[in-house]
């Protein structure tokens, strides 16, 4: 049994809307399938421990070669856009070149674990 954030009722919803393409567009990529999803919107949960909502964004890509400036995001983390910020101070679990904390990063992408990634 795979459990996605704790809720099996939010990976039947992706699922859902993966098998019907309503809101997502496949990327091709050699044996492999990665989705990019427009304007789906997310919390960002505080990935130091508490798991309180630290940010409200959106969901940008699950393809680990995508990048977040100039760097792959990897595995295990989700690109996100950061539309607001609910709680200051919180470091970038990827900090980049331009980002350390996730106040830089308001109106930008950044890579975020997936397991703090909630959808409602």
């Amino acid at each position: 049994m795979v459990y996605f954030n704790g809720s099996l009722l939010v990976l039947a919803q992706i699922i859902k809307d993966l098998e019907t393409c309503q809101m997502i567009q496949p990327i091709t990529k050699p044996s492999c399938y990665f989705f990019q999803a427009s304007r789906t919107k997310c919390k960002l949960l505080n990935w130091t421990g508490t798991r309180e909502v630290v940010a409200l964004a959106e969901f940008a890509s699950t393809n680990p070669q995508d990048l977040v400036h100039f760097v792959p995001f990897g595995p295990n983390h989700w690109k996100v856009w950061v539309l607001e910020i609910l709680v200051s101070r919180i470091n970038l679990p990827r900090p980049t070149r331009e980002f350390f904390l996730l106040n830089d990063a308001l109106l930008s992408t950044i890579a975020w674990p997936i397991e703090y990634i909630f959808f409602d």
